[in-house]
């Protein structure tokens, strides 16, 4: 696993969560595979390719308010980027808090997740 791959993983993070969604894009950008797929718990969808990636977070905005993800840790694990991370937010429509650990895992084929 490139140092690299887990290196934009932890970048694409902290700039969603200072709200700097420019620059999460512009990390991401090129990087996804053909066949990229995002399997969120917490929305009920599967995302793909590019345009998948930027819906994921407009559907986030509508579903939870202060939605924050903190990185905990990045576990390099050869072709995959295991992300542990502390969720907070609120939902949307009845103001009810969220605040839980969660786990990502993104397979990478060379610099495509």
């Amino acid at each position: 696993m490139s140092e690299e791959n887990v290196e934009v993983v932890r970048q694409v993070a902290e700039a969603w969560n200072r709200g700097d969604l420019e620059t999460a894009d512009a990390l991401l950008e090129g990087r996804h595979a053909p066949d990229f797929e995002y399997h969120p718990l917490y929305l009920d969808q599967v995302y793909r390719g590019n345009e998948g990636a930027r819906q994921v977070r407009a559907d986030l905005n509508e579903t939870w308010e202060d939605y924050r993800s903190e990185v905990e840790e990045v576990v390099d694990l050869g072709e995959h980027v295991l992300v542990l991370q502390h969720i907070t937010a609120r939902g949307v429509g009845g103001g009810v808090p969220i605040d839980w650990r969660a786990a990502m895992l993104a397979r990478f084929q060379g610099e495509k997740v």
